[in-house]
């Protein structure tokens, strides 16, 4: 009779071990499709006249082939001249959410195979801090170049909207919002 106590305590244990290690139920979880008309009305104009290049009206200056500092040619503070590209929630039209209690996973349904999965890890992780709850979730990085906020949240009508915050260096901060309804899936 004891050994049998023992045996369903160590199943009843490992079967709470199994369950607490299992994707927590989230309200984001689900399949998600863009929706034009409503990420259009929350689309907010570019003021023409307020963006400039960083380098923009600069003379090169040099002595004997010598780049002169400051003169506006090549920079020396390291920075890429390789354009970084919009994140991955700028670009997709369908997307998947998949949460659990340590992870947070976004899969790009229509984008190319390298870019499909983004998987944030609770915490700071790899220079990105990221968190959610049930009806929300938030990402911030920052590299030499630029700062991304990434942020999602339920609205009340409950379509999830997006929010990507990118400020470059020298530049002003860019907001685009983008609007996702559910979809079967």
């Amino acid at each position: 009779m004891k050994n049998c106590s023992a045996a369903s305590h160590s199943v009843l244990l490992f079967g709470l071990i199994m369950y607490s290690s299992q994707a927590i139920s989230s309200k984001l979880d689900g399949y998600w499709v863009l929706n034009e008309q409503e990420t259009e009305k929350l689309r907010t104009p570019l003021d023409e006249k307020k963006i400039s290049l960083p380098t923009a009206g600069r003379m090169n200056v040099s002595v004997m082939g010598i780049p002169l500092p400051g003169s506006g040619g090549q920079t020396s503070s390291g920075f890429s001249n390789l354009n970084a590209k919009q994140p991955e929630l700028l670009r997709t039209k369908k997307l998947k959410i998949s949460s659990s209690k340590e992870t947070f996973q976004i899969h790009y349904l229509d984008l190319g195979e390298d870019e499909q999965i983004e998987t944030l890890n609770r915490g700071n992780y790899r220079g990105r801090t990221s968190a959610w709850k049930a009806s929300k979730f938030e990402q911030k990085y920052k590299t030499t170049e630029r700062k991304v906020s990434k942020e999602g949240s339920l609205r009340k009508d409950g379509r999830l909207e997006i929010s990507v915050s990118i400020k470059n260096k020298k530049a002003k901060k860019q907001i685009t919002k983008r609007v996702f309804d559910p979809a079967p899936a």
